[in-house]
């Protein structure tokens, strides 16, 4: 996200040339699953002059709803001709309304706020929590803050086709 796309702007542009790989023909609905398992309808929109690729309808009342800021980006994610995901990467060092909600750590299943600068402890307790809950095939949350490195963040389409191979 640029420090205007935030405020007011409609769509989404890319001129990547990995852009055109990824989606055909040159106008079409796209419905995109984020990891919350939410379904979004955007419109998708190939324009030649000047080459740019955007994603129109529904783009604004997603970047709300994700209340992106300025350094933000999305990762496009495709599994087959049918599905695509989508998924919000913060811009390091961003404030986004402050602190986050996890479960566990104070007893008894308690919100308790966790900062987004990783400086909170998660407790044994917690972890135990987490661990009973997979155990009893009951939901829990994990948030994870990643080390603002691409590397770890992006990996090349050919090491994703090499490790699908064995399946």
């Amino acid at each position: 996200m640029t420090a205007d796309s935030p405020s007011g702007v409609t769509a989404w542009i890319s001129s990547s040339l990995h852009s055109i790989s990824t989606w055909n023909p040159l106008v079409q609905k796209l419905f995109i699953t984020d990891i919350h398992c939410v379904v979004w309808d955007f419109r998708y929109i190939y324009h030649s002059t000047p080459r740019r690729h955007l994603l129109t309808t529904g783009w604004s009342k997603f970047i709300n709803s994700k209340k992106l800021i300025a350094g933000d980006s999305m990762v496009f994610m495709r599994k087959s001709i049918d599905e695509m995901f989508i998924g919000v990467r913060r811009a390091p060092n961003s404030n986004h309304g402050g602190k986050y909600e996890y479960y566990g750590g104070g007893g008894g299943g308690a919100k308790k706020d966790f900062g987004k600068n990783g400086k909170g402890k998660l407790t044994a307790v917690a972890v135990f929590e987490a661990i009973n809950k997979a155990v009893q095939g009951y939901p829990f949350e994990v948030v994870y803050y990643p080390i603002a490195e691409w590397s770890e963040f992006v990996v090349r389409d050919e090491d994703v086709e090499v490790s699908m191979a064995g399946y």
